[in-house]
C-alpha cells in the first residue's frame, strides 16, 4: 500500500489547531510524508490568509518529536527568544533566511545567512537567544526539535527584546535584525 502525502485540503489527513502563536495543521496520518504540493498548498493559504503556518508531521504538541514545514512571510513579527533546554535544527526550502545569535545582553554575537544554495541547513544549541526570519518576502522551512512545546517553559523572550505594546519598538527591532544583512 502506498504512503500518500498529507493534503492540506483533506480533514482525514489534517486538523488545524488556531491556539498558538502560529497556525497549525497537525497530520492525523502516520507515517506522514510532504509533498511539493502540500508545501505550494502550505503557501498559498499563508498568502491567502496573510499568516505564518505550519504543518506538523507529528498528531500534536505532545509529542516526543516535532517535524514541521513552515511558512512565514517577511513582514512578521519573529521575536528573539532562547529554548533553555531543547536544540533545533531549520533546513530552508525556499527563499532566504536570516539567523541572528544575542548574548545575555542583547548584543549580536553571530549571524548567518540561509539560501537555497548556500547555507541552508542551520542548527542551534539549547540555550542561544537567537531569532531567526525571513530576507525574502515569503520563506519557506522545515523545522525540527525536541518536544512536547510548552510555550511558558521552552520559549523564553529576553527583558531587552522589544516592548510588542509599542509599535514603534516592534518596528525598529524589525528595522535592525534585517538591516544586519543589507
Amino acid at each position: 500500500m502506498n504512503i500518500n502525502p498529507i493534503e492540506m485540503t483533506n480533514l482525514e489527513d489534517v486538523r488545524r489547531d488556531d491556539s498558538g502563536v502560529t497556525a497549525a495543521y497537525f497530520s492525523l496520518n502516520i507515517p506522514a510524508t510532504v509533498s511539493n504540493k502540500t508545501v505550494e498548498d502550505l503557501k498559498q493559504q499563508a498568502i491567502k490568509e496573510k499568516k505564518d503556518l505550519r504543518i506538523c508531521l507529528h498528531p500534536d504538541g505532545e509529542n516526543i518529536f516535532h517535524n514541521m514545514v513552515l511558512v512565514q512571510h517577511r513582514t512578521n513579527f519573529h521575536p528573539p527568544h532562547k529554548h533553555p533546554t531543547k536544540p533545533e535544527s531549520y533546513h530552508l526550502i525556499e527563499g532566504e533566511m536570516g539567523a541572528i545569535h544575542f548574548d545575555e545582553d542583547g548584543n549580536i554575537t553571530k549571524v548567518c545567512k540561509l539560501s537555497t544554495n548556500g547555507n541552508f541547513i542551520y542548527r542551534i544549541g539549547a540555550n542561544e537567544y537567537h531569532v531567526v526570519f525571513p530576507l525574502t518576502n515569503i520563506a519557506i522551512f522545515h523545522e525540527s526539535k525536541p518536544g512536547p512545546f510548552s510555550r511558558s517553559e521552552d520559549f523564553i523572550e529576553p527583558e531587552w527584546g522589544p516592548n510588542l505594546d509599542d509599535e514603534k519598538s516592534v518596528s525598529r527591532y524589525i528595522k535592525m535584525i534585517h538591516e544586519v544583512f543589507r
